[in-house]
């Protein structure tokens, strides 16, 4: 995160990569939780070795080359994060 935005949003309480929620792709993600529990990772994979196809491909998303459909590729979700927040915090709210 850049300065000015740190400055903004304040710290984060959490970050992590999809690849520790089953999806195998880079791409890390901050999380500001109140009045919740950390995520517990859930089936972690073991990220490939650099200067793989397999990494490139794990990369694809993190990245993404600057152009119209872009944005909308990084802005994608992860299933594997949103089914665990839903089973972690679901029972919480």
């Amino acid at each position: 995160m850049n300065p000015y935005a740190k400055a903004l949003c304040g710290a984060h309480s959490q970050t992590f990569q999809p690849w520790q929620f089953g999806e195998p792709q880079f791409k890390r993600t901050a999380l500001w939780l109140r009045n919740l529990p950390h995520l517990e990772y859930t089936k972690v994979l073991t990220p490939p070795k650099k200067d793989t196809p397999e990494h490139k491909a794990w990369s694809k998303v993190h990245r993404a080359s600057p152009g119209a459909g872009r944005a909308k590729e990084r802005s994608v979700f992860v299933k594997g994060v949103a089914q665990a927040m839903a089973a972690q915090w679901g029972p919480l709210l």
